[in-house]
């Protein structure tokens, strides 16, 4: 089992921890967010593919904005200004980790929410994994206001944001243009955030990567897709007169307080997708049906298409079967229970002193179903049983939920719901294709909760007057990790910030999974052979020789993609397929060039071939064909084709080679490595205008195509 994680801070709001797909977590402290980053044991134990985890711990400061990222805004009118967002020491009152796929290197954006109600976007950069701003959602929301009829002081709500969540990953349909390539939104899905402003408007934002030659923040584009207004309900404040200044000053400061979004349900033939958002509105509970329609862009490339998204949103209400919704007073906060081809889907919602969920048939969710009927709840209130000899039946428990996460450990099993309460109170339940079935059970992480508690009490002298509260809980294969703080619960508490003390503790999810529950992260792969490594280069030739008989290939790093491919084709590959492919793109590029290739067409006849392209002569390095020769920039010498990996000159200057292009990396600073197995790659968005052309559609294409690592599927760093 993972050793429990002791951090010298205070959670600063609820659900104060997240975990990314990458392994990263982040837990939210006052203006800062500590980030805790697995990294492998140094040595490798021989034959084990896996490593325990060990962390590294990095702080950052989240309340730093220059006045171009917050601008200062001067008194408005009372119901416009937020002194309290102005003067605020911008703490973070929310943080999530987007889908993988979205941010630099196909890794995850962590999301922080401010007290001054900005949303900033975070990720690490440069070979210190510095982390960094990178933008700021309300900008968008501000462009878009800039041509609106509204006031001053209507934008300024319009543009602040209260509430946020991540969408799982759209998936957007395949393009079925031939050799183009597999855009991120194929492989890893469209990114989706929806938020609440400040003046209650449920706001659809698509966030998209694009790469830059540049060190700014400018790295995103947010477009804005839906914008919809929530509807008041008046069952909120059934109990206040309506003419009353009492009444009317509640729904005036009715705001958002919690979002969660569904999975995505794709309808024939996959061209649109619905899911629905869960929005705690005061009180009360909404429901929203989120339409997205895909249709292929207007880009010019035909071999990197664009997909352009248009979304529709419409308000759904909640008909249940049993029960009476405007009974209860949510608290949030939200979850959404589902798992791959699971009817029905589940919403758990907190309540005062409860948690309630629901069951919704999938053809209500996704909207095929004209009635909306068919929706089951079920509530649980927070009761601890006490002894069966006593005349109390219970213990009520009244704190608000301070933690609560779904969990799913692989594809296989059903999804589980984890919380726990300010108070100490624990609860699970797992949830499947079966109805208001009571599979609740006490999570086993409190045992872990427990013996902490025992420890501060008796080392306070606290009489069993100690109470845990849990901050912030999330999951990651299965695994969960808890944070929570220790308190005196018989007098007052003070204490100086060098008191402050955060635990994380890791356990299973349930008490069967308890050996399975180690976290481990991959080793560099002792298994790559040769043999091994040119099956993993065959995918990246093959793709990189139909292109080259089909694309044009007319600019330089197209022809150095090309030669490069045909080349370690001969050095290295046994393949007759691809040797015939490497000898009609050979023709082609003679021909587009005029180079004289006969010795390389030559090799790729021969079978008994000596697997090395010998060094080009200064005359073939200064004529036809001079802009794809590989050179050492050291003395102009020219490179010897030898290995798929290693690049040497005539004078002896030894340079490796771009694991996914085969080009020799020569300049410093250009490099991308796999954060797993170390490979090394040429990284297009450090390449210099002033040192390369354009590169070209062939080169954007592979490296789109592959953009994890070739050789193990780890994810890039700087």
């Amino acid at each position: 089992m993972l050793p429990p994680v002791e951090l010298p801070l205070f959670p600063s709001c609820y659900n104060c921890i997240s975990w990314s797909a990458d392994g990263d977590i982040a837990v939210a402290a006052g203006d800062h967010v500590h980030i805790l980053t697995p990294k492998g044991s140094d040595q490798g134990v021989e034959g084990h593919k896996t490593s325990p985890v060990r962390w590294q711990f990095t702080r950052v400061k989240v309340n730093v904005f220059t006045n171009d990222e917050w601008p200062t805004i001067y008194p408005q009118k009372r119901a416009d200004f937020s002194i309290g967002a102005e003067q605020s020491m911008s703490t973070v009152v929310g943080l999530s980790w987007s889908p993988p796929g979205i941010a630099k290197h196909r890794r995850c954006l962590l999301a922080v929410l401010t007290s001054n109600m900005l949303l900033s976007l975070y990720e690490p950069f440069g070979p210190q994994a510095k982390w960094t701003r990178v933008a700021v959602v309300n900008h968008a929301l501000r462009d878009y206001l800039s041509d609106s009829a509204f006031d001053e002081g209507v934008r300024l709500r319009k543009a602040r944001v209260r509430a946020f969540t991540w969408s799982p990953p759209l998936q957007v349909p395949d393009s079925g243009v031939p050799h183009a390539a597999a855009t991120p939104e194929i492989r890893w899905g469209a990114g989706l955030i929806a938020l609440a402003n400040d003046d209650n408007d449920i706001v659809v934002i698509h966030i998209g990567y694009y790469k830059a030659v540049s060190t700014s923040s400018n790295y995103y584009s947010m477009g804005i897709l839906s914008s919809t207004s929530l509807q008041e309900v008046d069952e909120n404040f059934s109990k206040v007169q309506t003419e009353s200044i009492l009444y009317q000053t509640l729904k005036s400061h009715t705001r958002v307080s919690s979002l969660a979004c569904g999975p995505w349900i794709h309808h024939s033939p996959a061209k649109s997708a619905s899911a629905m958002l869960a929005v705690v509105y005061g009180s009360g509970l909404q429901t929203i049906r989120v339409n997205v329609s895909m249709s292929l862009g207007t880009s010019q490339d035909a071999l990197r298409p664009s997909y352009k998204l248009e979304a529709r949103t419409t308000e759904h209400r909640l008909n249940l079967e049993n029960g009476n919704i405007h009974n209860y007073q949510f608290t949030g906060p939200l979850q959404w229970l589902h798992q791959e081809g699971m009817d029905p889907l589940h919403l758990a919602a907190g309540v005062f002193a409860g948690l309630l969920t629901f069951s919704m048939p999938k053809s209500v969710y996704d909207g095929s179903s004209v009635s909306n009927d068919g929706i089951e709840m079920r509530e649980t209130p927070f009761v601890e049983k006490t002894n069966e000899n006593t005349q109390v039946d219970g213990t009520n428990h009244w704190e608000p939920i301070g933690a609560m996460g779904s969990v799913v450990k692989d594809k296989a099993s059903l999804p589980s719901i984890h919380l726990g309460t300010m108070g100490g109170y624990t609860f699970a339940s797992t949830f499947g294709d079966v109805r208001n079935q009571d599979s609740s059970f006490t999570p086993f992480w409190t045992k872990q909760l427990d013996d902490f508690r025992e420890r501060f009490d008796i080392d306070r002298d606290l009489g069993g007057l100690a109470i845990v509260r849990v901050r912030g809980l999330a999951s990651y294969k299965g695994i969960i990790a808890v944070a929570f703080t220790m308190h005196p619960g018989d007098v007052i508490e003070y204490r100086t910030a060098a008191e402050e003390r955060t635990t994380l503790v890791f356990a299973s999810a349930t008490p069967e999974d308890e050996l399975e529950a180690q976290l481990v992260l991959p080793l560099p792969p002792s298994n790559l052979s040769p043999s091994n490594l040119r099956s993993k280069r065959e995918p990246i030739l093959r793709l990189v020789l139909d292109l080259g008989l089909d694309v044009e290939i007319a600019d330089p790093w197209s022809q150095r993609l090309l030669y490069a491919a045909v080349c370690c084709t001969i050095v290295d590959s046994e393949n007759e397929e691809l040797l015939s492919l490497a000898h009609k793109a050979l023709i082609r590029l003679a021909t587009i060039t005029g180079a004289d290739l006969s010795e390389e067409i030559s090799m790729c006849l021969q079978r008994n071939r000596d697997n090395i392209v010998k060094t080009k002569t200064i005359e073939q390095l200064e004529g036809p064909g001079g802009q794809f020769y590989e050179k050492c920039e050291m003395c102009n010498a020219g490179l010897t084709w030898y290995s798929p990996q290693e690049a040497q000159c005539a004078s002896g200057h030894l340079f490796v080679r771009c694991a996914l292009t085969f080009i020799s990396i020569q300049d410093p600073g250009i490099s991308k490595f796999c954060s797993s197995c170390g490979a090394e790659y040429i990284y297009e968005g450090l390449i210099k205008p002033a040192t390369a052309t354009d590169l070209g559609p062939l080169y954007q294409i592979v490296s789109d195509t592959f953009d994890t690592c070739v050789q193990c599927g780890g994810k890039f760093r700087d």
